[in-house]
């Protein structure tokens, strides 16, 4: 496969100028003989994004969760609107992982520059708790940020029903000495409460 620079020769139908205003256009290029149509989408500049409340709720209603059935209202500096699917690309590592945690979460996401946020309540496993742990690849993958901060840390929590869920580890399950050791270099024993265990 050759890989070539697109020069203003080759284009035999359409104008460059117009891909610099919001739009679909059709570009045709020509080269070595053969000619071949290009579709460029020009969108506006984002104004507004914000998750639509009830695809939240139809998503949560579902047999298995999926952050991607999620819609977002997109609106644009001209005044188009349009509706897209959530996605890994709008959420950082820790966002997304929010999405296997019990409770209450605010969930931040960013398309196109603009920022926005919406709040989510995934359900607690049925049965009592049973036990919970913090995984060792948890803890070594948390390490490898670029930052670490406790909270990027899960326990997982297994429920007497057989299922499992997670809650990030907070401050308040960890005591001061416990809570400091997590930031000292080295091998540290630490201990976790959780729910009277």
């Amino acid at each position: 496969m050759e890989l070539l620079d697109v020069v203003d020769e080759m284009l035999v139908a359409g104008d460059l100028e117009e891909l610099k205003q919001p739009g679909v256009y059709t570009l045709t290029f020509a080269y070595g003989g053969k000619m071949i149509d290009v579709v460029f989408e020009i969108e506006s500049e984002v104004s507004t994004v914000y998750a639509d409340t009830k695809s939240i709720q139809e998503a949560l209603a579902q047999e298995t969760f999926d952050y991607k059935n999620i819609k977002l209202n997109v609106t644009y500096i001209d005044g188009n609107k349009k509706t897209i699917n959530l996605d890994e690309s709008m959420l950082s590592k820790y966002e997304a992982k929010k999405f296997t945690y019990i409770g209450s979460q605010t969930i931040n996401f960013e398309y196109k520059g603009v920022k926005s946020s919406f709040y989510i309540t995934l359900p607690t496993p049925k049965g009592g708790l049973n036990s919970f742990e913090l995984e060792a690849s948890e803890i070594e993958e948390a390490y490898k940020e670029e930052e670490f901060k406790h909270e990027y840390l899960a326990l997982k929590l297994n429920y007497k029903s057989g299922e499992v869920g997670y809650v990030p580890l907070a401050s308040s399950m960890l005591s001061s000495l416990d809570l400091a050791k997590l930031y000292i270099e080295g091998t540290q024993t630490v201990q976790v409460k959780y729910a009277g265990l």
